[in-house]
């Protein structure tokens, strides 16, 4: 494999470079993935409709799934999807039935039981996502605060607080 990047301006303005999430990958036929969950890890106390963000690796047009999920090693929960989702494309899968965890952390697997009708699909090691989910009474409002420090002495420090005032 080999990987290229090409910058076209002054290279003294970079200090160092980071890449992330590159991801090489061997395509096969039929390849759902599962790549994170449809919600937040911190869930409020009540009912919540837990759902997963999936990835049609394979080449294959994707058009049913059968996903579960199983809490704290109780009896999983299994559904089936009726999707269209085309090569490299994500959706998200809501499970309809939805779920009254207690307070506290639950352990959580979902797992992809069928893809297009056949049990599995050509790549197992995407096929299962394991996390701790965090129940509490509730979840406060987020506000966005930014404070600056700066001098009138400071040349770049005018342009960005313009930027600043206007935002």
């Amino acid at each position: 494999v080999q990987f290229c990047v090409f910058v076209d301006t002054d290279s003294h303005q970079f200090i160092q470079w980071f890449f992330d999430d590159i991801e090489i990958i061997s395509n096969t036929n039929n390849d759902l993935g599962l790549t994170r969950l449809a919600f937040p890890a911190t869930l409020p106390y009540g009912e919540t409709n837990l759902g997963v963000k999936v990835l049609n690796y394979g080449t294959d047009a994707i058009t049913s799934v059968e996903l579960s999920y199983q809490i704290d090693g109780q009896e999983p929960v299994a559904e089936t999807f009726s999707v269209n989702i085309p090569y490299m494309t994500s959706d998200v899968l809501t499970f309809s039935t939805p779920v009254d965890l207690g307070l506290g952390q639950h352990d959580c697997v979902f797992k992809i039981l069928e893809v297009n009708g056949s049990e599995g699909d050509d790549n197992d090691e995407n096929n299962e996502l394991e996390l701790t989910l965090t129940v509490v009474h509730a979840i406060g409002e987020r506000n966005v605060m930014i404070e600056s420090f700066s001098s009138s002495t400071c040349g770049p420090c005018v342009a960005n607080n313009e930027a600043l005032h206007q935002l």
